[in-house]
């Protein structure tokens, strides 16, 4: 067929047309076009062979104005008014790879766009428009993609995947949302959570002894080798200097934040943080830490306040048993490592060499009274000596009634200047370490001033 355009505004060169066809009733199926064809068992094919029930071309040469569209299928279905339908579609398109048949790849559709001219504005895949003017539906979306396996039930590896071939950059942006409304979040997880603009997570709990709004996990990702830093999770952002803060501002790379509003029993804990690194059996490591926090303030910069963690305890309420800043605890169930301690504190200035001011400040706001004991270690077990002074002498207490009760104590730990007070509210000092009882005088005086 070779047809010939009209002078009409809408031209076709082939027309089927009928309002006497769409008549079947119960249980009927009416195809207007039907176009098929089968490749027969003695008619396999090799090399590069395809077939395709229905293959439209257009070629177009002409220098057309910008409000000119080309399109290799439109079809459009109505349901006009007073018209019912159970389900209206724009084309159903199905590929079937029956039982007993092969194929290695399987795909409803596969969409290519190509360009080797010019596309200066808009190249894309696809393009979707859903346009509700009426009443609005009972579910409503651009794309929906369902999992149908059903008689092997598995799960798909993924709803969208996406790729590029290895010369190109891939994708700006995997999803890009920038701009468009969105009534109530960006992402639904499975799970019921959201995330929404400025990456906001809304989690809901699944069911289980244990729960997790968010979690990472693998095993592959921890290969690193020699000289290579792995992190799982990793938060950055720069204040850049066109962007320099004034009044009571501040920045943090992660902000936490929980209230509780429910009466809990007594077993609930409410952490901020709670994390927890394993050396397995067989695993062997150079250091083993829960965290790493740092301040930097780098050469040429300026900051007043310098802190590496500030940590703030406050109670409005009722917390009847305990109230503290740091509660820490060691616990070594193996072999006794050959420095063990609760904190160490290391005056690391390298370059200035200087010395800081003091290892421990005490300090209280000027309307409180302060502390009842700077140090408590009332009641705890001591091995050796409550406090080791920086020239190796010692303080010790006990119960010891005489210089030679106080040499039997811990005549074997002792250092010249250390002293020992006891609980009788006696005290005696180390003057020499000879090696023998004589080596502690008792403190006296005859004046109880």
């Amino acid at each position: 067929m070779t047809p010939t355009r009209n002078s009409d505004s809408y031209a076709y060169g082939l027309i089927i047309d009928s309002d006497t066809f769409f008549t079947g009733g119960a249980a009927q199926k009416s195809y207007m076009f039907q176009v098929g064809g089968d490749r027969t068992v003695s008619n396999a094919a090799t090399g590069d062979s395809n077939d395709a029930v229905i293959k439209l071309t257009s070629n177009n040469y002409a220098a057309n104005d910008s409000n000119f569209i080309l399109r290799g299928y439109n079809g459009t279905v109505n349901n006009r008014s007073g018209g019912t339908l159970g389900r209206l579609e724009g084309a159903l398109i199905g590929a079937q790879n029956k039982s007993g048949a092969t194929v290695p790849t399987l795909m409803g559709v596969t969409i290519v766009t190509e360009n080797y001219g010019t596309s200066a504005t808009l190249l894309g895949g696809i393009d979707l428009y859903v346009r509700n003017e009426a009443a609005v539906a009972t579910t409503e979306f651009g794309i929906r993609i369902t999992n149908d396996n059903r008689s092997t039930a598995s799960a798909v590896d993924a709803a969208i995947i996406l790729a590029n071939e290895a010369t190109n950059t891939g994708f700006t942006y995997g999803i890009d949302m920038n701009g468009v409304e969105i009534a109530t979040a960006d992402i639904r997880l499975s799970g019921g959570g959201t995330i929404g603009n400025a990456t906001i997570l809304i989690p809901v709990r699944a069911s289980g002894s244990y729960a997790y709004g968010v979690k990472i996990d693998s095993d592959t990702f921890f290969t690193g080798g020699a000289a290579e830093k792995s992190y799982m999770f990793q938060v950055g952002g720069d204040r850049t200097v066109s962007n320099a803060a004034t009044g009571d501002s501040n920045d943090a790379i992660i902000k936490a934040s929980s209230s509780n509003y429910a009466a809990n029993d007594s077993n609930f804990i409410l952490r901020g943080y709670n994390g927890t690194v394993n050396n397995r059996s067989g695993g062997t490591l150079g250091r083993l830490e829960g965290a790493l926090i740092g301040a930097q303030n780098k050469s040429g910069a300026t900051v007043p306040t310098l802190m590496g963690v500030t940590i703030v305890t406050e109670n409005y309420g009722t917390s009847a048993t305990l109230l503290g800043g740091i509660d820490l605890y060691v616990r070594n169930e193996a072999a006794v490592a050959t420095t063990e301690f609760g904190i160490r504190i290391t005056n690391d200035n390298r370059s200035t060499a200087s010395a800081v001011d003091a290892a421990i400040i005490l300090a209280n706001e000027a309307t409180n009274t302060g502390f009842t004991y700077g140090i408590d270690m009332n009641g705890v077990e001591i091995a050796t000596a409550d406090i080791r002074l920086s020239g190796g002498a010692m303080i010790f207490t006990g119960s010891a009634a005489n210089g030679d009760a106080v040499y039997a104590e811990v005549g074997s730990k002792d250092a010249t200047g250390s002293i020992y007070l006891t609980t009788a509210g006696a005290l005696y000092v180390q003057v020499a370490n000879a090696g023998a009882a004589a080596d502690w005088y008792k403190v006296t005086t005859t004046d109880a001033d």
